[in-house]
């Protein structure tokens, strides 16, 4: 069976220095992709942490940073039409910038909501 595997998390850059992120290092992801692999399946891996899986055989792993790397590399692979299986544990941010800033920014820079987010800007689940 052909396998694609998201984990890991995603950073939303704020300026050149800092981001916001959360703490998910992709191991849940990677312990799935190690045995699939262990169990014969052609496994690709997309993650932001690939040193979950060093040294694994046979293991296709792609690097991404931010949520628009993930799709990306989603948007060139899934349509291929080349996997029997998706799977997702990646934690993708659920907010974005109207700007990432090349300078340190003031301190009243309001965030823009998200698709499917609140007027409070935290998630909306209904």
């Amino acid at each position: 069976m052909r396998v694609l595997i998201t984990a890991g998390n995603t950073q939303t850059p704020i300026d050149r220095v800092r981001c916001l992120t959360n703490i998910f290092t992709g191991r849940t992801g990677g312990r799935i992709a190690v045995e699939a692999r262990a169990r014969g399946h052609a496994v690709t891996l997309l993650t932001s942490h690939p040193d979950t899986v060093v040294g694994v055989e046979g293991l296709a792993v792609n690097r991404y940073r931010t949520f628009d790397d993930l799709r990306a590399l989603m948007a060139e692979l899934v349509p291929a039409g080349q996997f029997d299986v998706i799977i997702h544990t990646a934690a993708v941010s659920d907010s974005r910038w109207r700007v990432c800033s090349k300078a340190r920014l003031h301190p009243r820079f309001r965030r823009a909501r998200s698709p499917g987010s609140s007027a409070a800007g935290t998630p909306s689940f209904g």
